[in-house]
């Protein structure tokens, strides 16, 4: 789910669709003059956090998480209270195997942002894979409250011994 969530993760806040060069189906060459046009808009505006946050989706999309990393950081460095960004450096955190820094990420996201249903669902699957089953277990659970229609959600809340009904502190 990690990978598929790529472009929805950060969708919640900026419309990724939107985002120059976002389609992977895209050519080398076009993927390339995105890159570049994106990288010009940073030179244009180094103090803004937006070119920063969509070269990073950029990257994203395109599971260059080092890459991404860096302009996620860089974004939240201009302007700290970015859920989009918080929630995007996560993905990429765990895509890169480094689960405690996307928790953080995401207790932040999710403080900031409350109804940003998935950067529930990624703070669920950066616990479980840190073993606290509780904080997994109460953030499925606010995704589900966000969408109880999102079977893969209950399925993953079930697979942790959820029991439908009964309230998980996320916290």
């Amino acid at each position: 789910m990690i990978a598929a969530a790529a472009g929805a993760v950060c969708a919640c806040s900026l419309n990724l669709d939107a985002v120059s060069g976002a389609s992977t189906k895209e050519s080398p060459a076009a993927a390339e003059a995105s890159e570049n046009a994106l990288s010009e808009a940073i030179k244009a505006d180094p103090k803004g956090p937006e070119p920063y946050l969509k070269r990073g989706l950029f990257y994203l999309s395109r599971e260059r998480h080092e890459h991404a990393v860096a302009d996620f950081s860089s974004a939240l460095g201009l302007s700290a209270r970015q859920p989009a960004a918080l929630a995007g450096r996560a993905e990429s955190y765990l895509a890169l195997r480094k689960d405690w820094e996307a928790a953080a990420d995401l207790d932040e996201a999710v403080r900031i942002e409350p109804d940003n249903r998935q950067a529930w669902i990624l703070r669920g699957q950066a616990y479980e894979r840190l073993g606290d089953l509780n904080r997994a277990l109460g953030s499925y659970g606010q995704a589900l409250h966000l969408n109880p229609a999102d079977e893969e959600v209950l399925n993953n809340f079930k697979r942790l011994g959820g029991v439908e009904g009964r309230n998980y502190s996320p916290f």
